[in-house]
C-alpha cells in the first residue's frame, strides 16, 4: 500500500514535470536559451487563474419623467460592474518584448502588460480598454503567463535544418 500511495503524491509533480509548457521567467528564458527576437514569436497561455479586471467606477443614473412633464420625479443611481475575463488556458500573442516587460495580445483588443521577474512573471494591475481604466481582482493576482517548449523547440529545429 506504501508504494502506491507514494506514487499517487508524486503524480502531479510527474504530470507537472511533462508539460510542455514552461512559466515565463528570465531564469527560464536563458535555461532554454530563448533569444530576445524569438520571445515575440512564442506561443503564450494563461495559467493559474483567470484574468479579472474590472471597472467598478462606472455610475449609471436612470431618470424617470412623466409623460407630459419635463421634469424628473423620480432618479435611481447605482454602479455597474463592467467587466473583462481572460479564463485560464486563453492563448495569447506577443505585440510587444522587452527585456523584462511583455504586452500580450488575448483578443478583442484586451492588451494585458506583464511584468517578467528571475523566477515568475505577473500581470500588471491595471489596463486600459477602449479609453477605460480596469483593475484587476486580487483574487486573480497569481495567475501566471506561459510559453510552449515544443512549439519553441520546433521552430528551433527547422532554422537549424
Amino acid at each position: 500500500m506504501k508504494p502506491a500511495f507514494r506514487l499517487l503524491t508524486l503524480l502531479p509533480f510527474i504530470l507537472a514535470s511533462c508539460s510542455p509548457y514552461q512559466k515565463v521567467s528570465l531564469t527560464n528564458f536563458k535555461e532554454y536559451n530563448v533569444s530576445y527576437d524569438e520571445r515575440e514569436n512564442l506561443q503564450y497561455v494563461l495559467k493559474a487563474h483567470e484574468l479579472h479586471y474590472s471597472d467598478a467606477d462606472n455610475k449609471y443614473i436612470n431618470n424617470y419623467y412623466e409623460t407630459d412633464r419635463s421634469t424628473i420625479y423620480k432618479s435611481h443611481s447605482f454602479l455597474m460592474n463592467d467587466n473583462i475575463v481572460i479564463p485560464t488556458g486563453a492563448d495569447g500573442v506577443c505585440v510587444n518584448a522587452d527585456e523584462d516587460h511583455f504586452i500580450i495580445d488575448f483578443g478583442d483588443g484586451v492588451l494585458v502588460p506583464f511584468n517578467v521577474y528571475n523566477n515568475y512573471n505577473s500581470a500588471k494591475s491595471e489596463i486600459e480598454v477602449d479609453e477605460r481604466a480596469y483593475r484587476i481582482e486580487v483574487s486573480n493576482r497569481n495567475a501566471s503567463l506561459y510559453f510552449d517548449t515544443r512549439a519553441l523547440k520546433a521552430s528551433k529545429s527547422k532554422k537549424q535544418k
